[in-house]
């Protein structure tokens, strides 16, 4: 789902006005995607200590 609201959101962007608008939601979209990236790298450096243990 949020895949295709970003190729939504970057197909809007070429429209001048309206462009300015969707660039303020791909940096939430972004940062919300870098949130989750961070979590799973999280767990993934814990499943990995703990594997070594």
């Amino acid at each position: 789902m949020m895949s295709h609201t970003l190729l939504t959101l970057k197909f809007v962007q070429g429209i001048p006005l309206v462009g300015s608008i969707t660039g303020v939601y791909d940096a939430l979209y972004m940062h919300r995607l870098s949130e989750y990236a961070q979590i799973q790298y999280e767990k993934r450096r814990f499943y990995h200590n703990v594997e070594q243990k």
